[in-house]
């Protein structure tokens, strides 16, 4: 869960998204919210700075209902309300 990490993810999904994939699986709570957002930023890359990739043509699924932690703000599931709400 460091920048490393996520720039090997964000490398790893343009390639998928350039080769056929088009499905994208992810979740808040998936390396402690870093995946959406490595997800976000290859998306935004793609689709709106270098309109390579229509948005249309990819499908993405999360999911809801877990309170998660953020591994950026360093916020722990058992404190992420209290600190938020």
């Amino acid at each position: 869960m460091n920048d490393e990490d996520s720039l090997s993810y964000q490398e790893s999904i343009e390639f998928a998204l350039f080769h056929g994939i088009n499905f994208i699986d992810t979740a808040l709570n998936y390396r402690g919210m870093r995946s959406e957002r490595d997800i976000g930023s290859v998306l935004s890359k793609l689709i709106q700075k270098k309109k390579q990739i229509d948005r249309e043509n990819i499908f993405l699924s999360t999911k809801a209902g877990i309170i998660p932690g953020d591994i950026d703000a360093q916020l722990r599931p058992d404190n992420y309300l209290q600190e938020f709400w």
